[in-house]
């Protein structure tokens, strides 16, 4: 499934005039898909920002390239989000998600 608009925002709503979903609506559809899912813990946005910084760290990604990705102007806030797992979460990731 693809969208067929032009819209400049990732996250909009369905209505006739989409706007920018918020972060608390982006929230509750995510809590909605991890229970539905049977997750244990719950989802939050940040946490897909941090999965994205990670893959794209551990698959070897610049620091540079993953702040540009994230809207970040300083690379100490990239750090934070990017963050190498241990070693063996790090093979864990080339082995199922490579």
């Amino acid at each position: 499934m693809y969208r067929k608009d032009d819209h400049p925002v990732l996250f909009i709503s369905s209505k006739k005039n989409p706007t920018r979903l918020s972060i608390r609506r982006i929230e509750k559809i995510l809590n909605r898909i991890g229970k539905r899912a049977e997750l244990s813990g719950s989802l939050h946005p940040h946490r897909l920002r941090h999965t994205f910084a990670t893959e794209l760290l551990v698959k070897g990604a610049d620091l540079l390239f993953i702040a540009d990705e994230l809207g970040h102007s300083d690379i100490e806030t990239t750090k934070i989000y990017a963050r190498f797992p241990k070693q063996e979460i790090i093979s864990m990731y080339r082995r199922y998600m490579g």
